[in-house]
């Protein structure tokens, strides 16, 4: 998590809003074994805890490892816009601006049905809107948060505006050429 500070972001309302838009995580836990493992998977922030601290929640199937690992550290890395920055746009630099954050706290896994019901209950809209049928299959993830740092790696040492832009305009992705490209013969029919 360590970064430079002119690329730190820690006002919470702009950490809660990268949040809310982008809120697929990889959360990276560590196994029985001991080895670091990674999941994606949607996470809400709740809270603040009765500590005042931000809870990030999830869920799984009860089938699932991470519902069985026990109390623990764990981060969750939330990645948001990102674009390219060429030479073309921005003189004598090529780059990539992007947003992430990185919330760093104690993992724990809930079975209790009051607590899975709550959060189901939460989230749950539509078709959805009576999570009663599968809440009995799950397992509840709440990682609450010790440390969170936003990284806003944008163009900050060279002109103000790009940090702005990354915020609010859609990733302008490069477009690779096409010798480059790689292809796949048996998946496209061809032969």
């Amino acid at each position: 998590m360590a970064q430079t500070p002119r690329h730190e972001e820690h006002r919470p309302e702009v950490l809660a809003a990268l949040l809310r838009a982008h809120p697929i995580a990889t959360l990276v836990w560590s196994d029985p074994q001991g080895r670091l493992q990674a999941q994606h998977l949607p996470m809400c922030a709740e809270g603040p805890s009765a500590a005042g601290k931000l809870v990030l929640c999830a869920r799984v199937s009860a089938e699932h490892p991470l519902a069985q690992v026990g109390e623990q550290e764990a981060m969750a890395i939330f990645q948001g816009r990102q674009n390219y920055v060429g030479p073309a746009q921005q003189a004598g630099t090529a780059r990539w601006n992007h947003l992430a954050v990185h919330a760093r706290g104690r993992l724990c896994v809930h079975e209790e049905p009051a607590w899975l019901q709550q959060h189901l209950t939460s989230v749950a809209t539509g078709p959805w809107a009576s999570p009663h049928a599968i809440w009995r299959g799950c397992r509840g993830l709440a990682l609450r948060v010790e440390h969170i740092l936003g990284v806003w790696n944008t163009a900050t040492g060279v002109d103000p505006a790009p940090r702005t832009a990354v915020s609010a305009s859609p990733p302008a992705m490069p477009q690779r050429r096409q010798a480059t490209q790689p292809t796949n013969r048996h998946r496209s029919g061809e032969r």
